[in-house]
């Protein structure tokens, strides 16, 4: 239905100099209108024309500081977006134009009042406050689930470890379980304040070892593979017996996994394949339970299952570097 407003005609007494005059056509509630802007040098006067039912809607404002490159820009983006410029009310029967930060009422009948906009606007900002209210609550709740449910997982695990393994699980301050020592190392460089290790000098087999000795709990250790050589002879990575010196996969119940083929080795020989040849930025947790004497290898949080049931009563963890520049990091 066609509503009908008779035309709202501001005609000044003395006519005013125009600095700017500017019109665009665009389309709106599936109707063609005419949107004019004439700025003078005290008003900035407004005209909607509405082509189908030939319905003008106008007013005339204050200027305060219009400039031309303001409404220049604004009626380009009336001519992509009107729906972001221009509301109608449907009760009211008039539009509501927004316009920057000023709101004007374009209205036919001179009748209406800034109490109808300001109504308008208490509505509309009732409307947004009750779906901010309703995302806020959607959000709590969604916090309030994730940290019961993580409250929950870390009471079922420490519920299924004594403190001495909570100990080798959890180092407060964020400290590392272990670093590498290095007071034997020979051929090895350290960085990363002694938690990186990397081969120099030539390609030949040297073993680092750990600075904690593991006697009781379960340690989990986490060596990043930092830079690997394709082929034989990269990094063997596992633990070895405390009282032992040397090489470790060649020592004597020395428990490696071997990043070239994916084997673990003990006193030196394969014993079965555990997972596929390591890449280069791999993580492999070195899971230590000493009691119950098990080695648990993972790879990138994927358990390989246990390698080792039976290990001496005290090990440290143990790497193997072959190629020159191959290098491992323990991780926090």
């Amino acid at each position: 239905m066609t509503v009908n407003m008779p035309i709202e005609k501001i005609e000044p007494k003395v006519k005013e100099k125009q600095i700017y005059s500017e019109q665009i056509n665009f389309q709106f509630l599936t109707r063609e209108f005419e949107l004019q802007l004439i700025l003078t040098k005290d008003h900035l006067e407004i005209k909607l024309y509405d082509l189908k039912n030939e319905d003008v809607y106008q007013n005339k404002i204050k200027n305060e500081n219009f400039s031309q490159i303001i409404l220049n820009k604004t009626l380009k983006t009336i001519k992509l977006l009107p729906d972001n410029f221009l509301l109608y009310d449907q009760v009211a029967k008039h539009f509501l134009f927004i316009f920057g930060l000023k709101e004007i009422i374009l209205k036919a009948t001179g009748k209406k009042k800034n109490k109808d906009l300001i109504n308008f606007k208490i509505e509309m900002l009732t409307k947004e406050s009750q779906q901010l209210k309703k995302r806020i609550e959607i959000l709590e709740k969604n916090q309030k689930t994730i940290l019961q449910d993580f409250e929950q997982r870390f009471q079922e695990i420490a519920n299924g470890l004594s403190k001495k393994q909570m100990g080798g699980l959890f180092k407060m301050g964020g400290k590392p379980v272990c670093q590498w020592d290095t007071s034997n190392a020979e051929s090895v460089v350290f960085s990363e304040n002694n938690l990186q290790v990397t081969a120099i000098n030539g390609n030949f087999w040297r073993g680092v070892r750990g600075d904690k000795i593991l006697a009781h709990g379960v340690t989990t250790i986490k060596i990043k593979m930092d830079k690997l050589h394709l082929g034989n002879g990269g990094i063997m990575v596992g633990v070895v017996d405390s009282k032992y010196k040397g090489i470790n996969y060649n020592s004597a119940k020395g428990h490696m996994l071997y990043s070239s083929n994916g084997y673990y080795y003990q006193n030196g020989q394969p014993r079965r394949m555990l997972c596929k040849p390591l890449n280069q930025n791999d993580i492999v947790s070195v899971i230590v339970d000493m009691d119950r004497k098990e080695l648990t290898f993972k790879l990138n949080d994927k358990t390989l299952g246990t390698a080792w049931s039976d290990l001496p009563k005290k090990v440290l963890l143990a790497i193997d570097l072959y190629y020159q520049k191959c290098s491992a990091s323990i991780l926090f």
